[in-house]
């Protein structure tokens, strides 16, 4: 089972964070950790071309308060078929959230960027080559809940909560790969 993801904000020095070798932003190299990234997912028998796509269509719930579950269908298919992951986050701004999105949200992060990496062995293959470094998602668009920003110019200020996940999707992968390779007992 899986450690919860602590939710309090943190703040770390960027030169401690360098020094240790941290991923500091989905760029270059590492891009593909960003929700942005086109790996298609499953949702809803739905299937989505980044987490982010499928995270925006999590916000929908149908019934009493929000639209009827045929209307929440249409709107998530409209979602899949939106080509680029900054127009489908922008349609997510607007949209009503469910009632219990704020204890909902982590765990359908969670479980997109798990279906992600168990969908692209490639890129399952390129988290763990990550090692064991930080994963921070500091971002430039003022996002301290799934990422960090810079406070001033030596720190770095967030709950960086997307970081953990990839860390512990890290973590759960390499588990799984050393217990395929152990040899069988008896």
């Amino acid at each position: 089972m899986n450690a919860p993801i602590d939710e309090s904000p943190k703040r770390y020095a960027l030169e401690e964070m360098q020094e240790r070798g941290a991923i500091l932003g989905f760029q270059g190299r590492h891009r593909f950790l960003s929700n942005f990234w086109e790996a298609p997912v499953e949702a809803y028998r739905i299937h989505f071309s980044s987490v982010e796509h499928g995270y925006v269509a999590s916000k929908i719930h149908p019934g009493h308060d929000g639209p009827s579950r045929a209307a929440a269908r249409e709107k998530m298919i409209e979602i899949s078929r939106t080509r680029s992951p900054g127009a489908v986050k922008r349609l997510g701004r607007a949209l009503p959230l469910r009632p219990d999105w704020e204890e909902v949200k982590v765990g359908f992060m969670t479980e997109l960027v798990k279906r992600k990496f168990e969908g692209h062995p490639d890129l399952a293959q390129m988290l763990i080559d990550t090692g064991d470094v930080p994963i921070v998602e500091l971002n430039r668009h003022g996002d301290t809940i799934w990422g960090m920003v810079m406070s001033g110019a030596d720190d770095m200020i967030g709950r960086n909560m997307l970081g953990e996940i990839l860390e512990q999707r890290r973590a759960d992968l390499v588990t799984a790969l050393e217990m395929r390779s152990s040899p069988e007992p008896g």
